[in-house]
């Protein structure tokens, strides 16, 4: 899209909301540049011998996953028994992984997230049965973070009508925004009209995708009638003007600065989750919209940096796909880290006594989510940084390849037949009625 295309698609109707997006950003981006870029914090180091046991426990449990799921039609009437028969055999062989792995999964794994992700899962099915995988598990990662947000305001884990609809927005719009082979004009129309669903307008769908979003925005309204709950909806029209701002970094002809891209990142993770708060807790003061600005901020940046491969391919600018090829990336993950401690420790940390099992989690979980991401992605750092960073992790890098690998040919492509939306919805409701 043009430059002309893209101011006339946002929208204006954010309100006061927006100045505080503009503060909040302004201090994310202040923070991001006083971070150091040699790596702080950063989790427990696993000794050779740890990382060994942990190695020994996942290979066992992935040939006892071979071994039972050889020979296993997984008709719809056996499909519960061999799932049950499947975990019963993996308890035993991967007792203790979690213990040895610093995570803390208790502090959200429970029968309430299982029970919320499992209905999320049973309105997929209803709603589009045919959707893809990876776009389902796209959907699911905005589900898990307002399940986090929910522990954040105090909330029992609950699946929702608006966490349901504001999740499944994502690969929906993504779809249309991401997708390289649909054209500038296209990408406008799309979101003129869902612009207009979103400002609370009824433009005319043009087909059933179209219908489906639309549908999708009305289910946030049921919720959160427009009247009584004003800041939700502006919050889903600042995300939705941050990723139309974000069609710049799309192939940019002249380039496009650092400090530009740092804003347009922040403010569309910021925004992202943002309005993840607003849908979770129906309003929120201004130091919980600061956390939630500022948690999506690494969300993105960490995003961005899992998939830096694939924005080069595409020619899309963020702070990672600019500099890979030219120097190491190195630096910039020890940026990255040292801003998430700085966020987490401002705004989850500092005596809050309550929070600090919710920081730890998000702190560990994203770790491993860098750490994954240099992995996949070593090619763009320097062997010393990658030998530096392979201490954190549970297991080897060339161990963690080498399982994806075998679970990708062995498991994944063999059996994918039968890993349906049922299935998976079977899968959960067994962890459930076996576990807790």
């Amino acid at each position: 899209m043009t430059a002309m295309e893209i101011s006339n698609l946002l929208s204006a109707q954010t309100g006061e909301l927006y100045r505080n997006v503009l503060l909040f950003r302004g201090e994310c981006c202040e923070l991001w540049r006083s971070s150091g870029r040699v790596l702080g914090e950063f989790g427990k180091i696993y000794t050779p011998n740890e990382k060994a046991e942990i190695e020994s426990i996942l290979r066992e449990g992935f040939n006892t996953l071979i071994k039972q799921m050889n020979g296993r039609t997984g008709n719809n009437g056996e499909t519960e028994k061999w799932i049950k028969e499947i975990l019963s055999s993996l308890d035993s062989s991967t007792s203790g992984l979690i213990d040895r792995i610093d995570i803390n999964l208790d502090t959200i794994l429970s029968d309430e997230l299982l029970t919320a992700t499992d209905d999320f899962i049973n309105d997929v099915r209803q709603f589009n049965c045919r959707l893809e995988p990876g776009n389902i598990y796209q959907a699911i990662r905005n589900v898990w973070i307002m399940n986090t947000l929910q522990l954040y305001f105090g909330r029992d884990i609950a699946h929702t009508q608006s966490i349901f609809a504001y999740s499944m927005l994502y690969p929906y719009t993504d779809n249309i925004n991401d997708n390289i082979g649909i054209n500038g004009k296209k990408k406008a129309d799309f979101n003129f009209k869902l612009k207009g669903w979103l400002e609370g307008d009824d433009p005319k769908y043009s087909d059933q995708y179209e219908e489906q979003v639309r549908w999708l925005v009305k289910k946030i309204s049921a919720d959160y009638p427009r009247e009584k709950f004003p800041c939700v909806h502006e919050s889903v029209l600042l995300i939705y003007n941050a990723q139309i701002k974000s069609h710049i970094q799309q192939n940019p002809v002249n380039g496009l600065p650092e400090e530009d891209i740092l804003e347009i990142s922040f403010e569309k993770g910021g925004t992202s989750v943002l309005a993840d708060g607003f849908l979770v807790n129906g309003g929120m003061d201004l130091d919980e919209q600061k956390f939630c600005f500022s948690f999506g901020t690494f969300l993105q940046i960490d995003d961005d940096l899992q998939d830096v491969e694939t924005d080069l391919k595409n020619k899309h600018k963020t702070l990672y796909s600019s500099i890979a090829g030219k120097t190491p990336l190195d630096n910039e993950v020890n940026r990255l880290v040292n801003y998430m401690n700085s966020v987490l420790e401002r705004d989850l940390g500092n005596g809050r006594t309550r929070n600090e099992p919710l920081r730890d989690l998000i702190r560990n979980s994203c770790n491993l989510l860098i750490l994954d991401a240099v992995r996949k992605n070593n090619k763009y750092f320097s062997d010393a940084y990658l030998a530096e960073m392979e201490q954190y992790s549970p297991v080897g890098f060339a161990f963690y390849t080498g399982l994806e690998k075998d679970l990708k040919s062995k498991i994944t492509d063999k059996y994918k037949h039968r890993f349906t939306l049922d299935t998976f919805s079977q899968c959960l409701r067994t962890i459930i009625n076996e576990y807790y």
